[in-house]
Formats: C-alpha cells, structure tokens, sequence
C-alpha cells in the first residue's frame, strides 16, 4: 500500500513541480527578451515583478499539492487505523466549552480531522488554531493574538463521571498564553500525586479526590507523558468531565504534513504520520482497560 501511496503523490508533486518549473523558464525567456532592447534599470524592474509573480505561483502550487496531496495521503494512513480522515473538522469545538480549559477565543480555524465511530470506545482529533481579537483603543488599532494552535482530541468514555477533573501544565510552562488555569467556578482541589516526573510538569485538580485517584493509575500517567513527548507538544491539557476526556497538545510544528513540491514524499514522512496516529490510539486503548472507565 506504500509504494503504491508513494508512486501516486509522486505523480501528483511532479505535476505541479514541473509547472512551477515551466513559469520559472518562461520567466527566462522572457526577462531574456526584454533584455535586448530595455534599459538596465528597467530590466531590473521587471526582474523584480517576474520574480514576485513565480513566487505566488510556487506558494499556490505548494498549497494545491498540500490540499489535494495531503487528503489522498491522509484518508489512505487513517483507514489504516479504522479511521475517517475529514479535511475540514472532526468535531465542534463550541460544544466542548464546559471542560473549562478551552482558552477564550474570537476565530477558530480547524482542519485534518480523524474520527472512529468505534462503539467500545470513539474517538476524535484535529488540528485548530484559536486567535482573540484584541482593541488597542488609544491607537484605533485591532491586533490578532494566537491563543492556542496544536492537537484537540476528544474521547467518549464508556461511563459517565459524577465529578471533574482536569490536567493543567505548572504556569511557569506557559507564560503567554490564557489557557491552563483552573476553571471558574468553585469546588476544585488540588491532587497530590506519587509520581515526580509527572508532577514536575503537571498539576491535577479535582471536584472529587477519591475519583481522580483513580482516574490517574500509572498507566495513564505513562501513556499521557509518552504523547506529549512523541506529538512534539510544548505541552499538554486535559479534563474528564461527564463522559469525555478532552486533550489539547500545543504544538511547535504542524503535524499531518506531507512536504513541499520541490522533494519527494518519502516513506519517512508516512511512518511519521502513522507513528503520531499510532501515539493517540494508544491512548484511547489504553483507557478501554481502565476499571473505572473502561469495559
């Protein structure tokens, strides 16, 4: 199936590589012509607008192949895992407001969504990027502020919970940004937990002690420190609350990519993929043997 993956975007890329190729020689040719009767300075201008005009060419080319590229790429990797690869979105991000870790926002963009309709054990994930308007009223200004970009995934748990918990990073972590404080309203304590290298990073807070305890068994706290670390995310939230488990992971980087036009797609990049897939179903099959929210 990879070759065959392989040999396809391959196709795909050299079609657009080549007419990317194709307006760079033409270009030439006719930055050549002009040279024969325009002006030094003039040749220069015109240098110039040819140059703007192939740069366009090659950032729409790229995101043609990313577009069309990366849906074949992707639909084919998520039947692999039984998923179902949607471009756009997976799920809403309005309905998940009540986990209280979802930092205000104004625009919401969200793309590369992967959903399994698994009865045992559904689960959704998508890349979103969240940004709040801000009004500079002294200088009649609006400024656009990133507030979250990263990894959403959202898991329905097999029972309900009667209390919430939720995972913050230690504020030192995350200076910047408004999300990964403690959700306004009263009842939250904090949990202590037995694991250093968990709490080194992260804080536990709970309407109910005794659940969240176990809630957090160390395979859990294995598994949730594992996808930080393969996902590449600066760091990581989460909630239980009623019967979902909500995760967001900021990233550093896109995830889901394929490469550009002018290199081959290689297998490299599919396994990449596959192992980033293969870190978040660890995690939904890890919490299935969970004796208090699992089967």
């Amino acid at each position: 199936m990879s070759d065959d993956l392989l040999a396809t975007l391959e196709l795909r890329r050299r079609a657009d590589r080549n007419f990317f190729l194709g307006c760079v020689l033409s270009s030439l040719l006719v930055l050549g012509f002009l040279a024969t009767f325009l002006p030094p300075l003039w040749l220069l201008f015109s240098g110039m607008i040819l140059t703007l005009l192939n740069l366009n060419a090659y950032y729409i080319l790229r995101r043609h192949f990313k577009r069309k590229g990366k849906a074949l790429f992707l639909t084919s990797i998520a039947k692999e895992f039984g998923l179902t690869y949607s471009p756009s979105h997976a799920f809403e991000i309005g309905k998940l407001l009540d986990h209280g870790i979802i930092p205000p926002y104004d625009l919401k963009e969200t793309e590369d969504g992967f959903k399994k309709n698994d009865r045992s054990f559904p689960i959704a994930f998508q890349e979103v990027i969240l940004k709040k308007i801000e009004q500079d009223e002294r200088e009649q200004k609006r400024y656009i502020k990133p507030v979250f970009r990263g990894l959403m995934i959202k898991l329905t748990l097999k029972r309900r919970l009667d209390f919430h918990t939720i995972i913050i990073p230690n504020r030192f972590l995350r200076p910047t940004v408004e999300a990964g404080s403690i959700p306004h309203y009263a009842g939250f304590e904090e949990v202590k937990l037995i694991s250093p290298h968990f709490t080194k990073d992260y804080k536990v807070y709970s309407t109910n002690q005794i659940e969240s305890r176990v809630l957090f068994d160390p395979l859990f706290i294995e598994r949730f420190l594992e996808l930080g670390t393969h996902l590449n995310a600066k760091w990581l939230e989460a909630s239980f609350y009623r019967n979902e488990l909500l995760i967001m992971a900021q990233f550093t980087k896109d995830h889901f990519e394929i490469g550009s036009i002018l290199r081959p797609v290689l297998e490299d990049d599919l396994q990449q993929v596959r192992q980033e897939i293969s870190h978040i179903m660890k995690l939904s099959e890890m919490l299935k043997h969970n004796a208090y929210i699992g089967e």
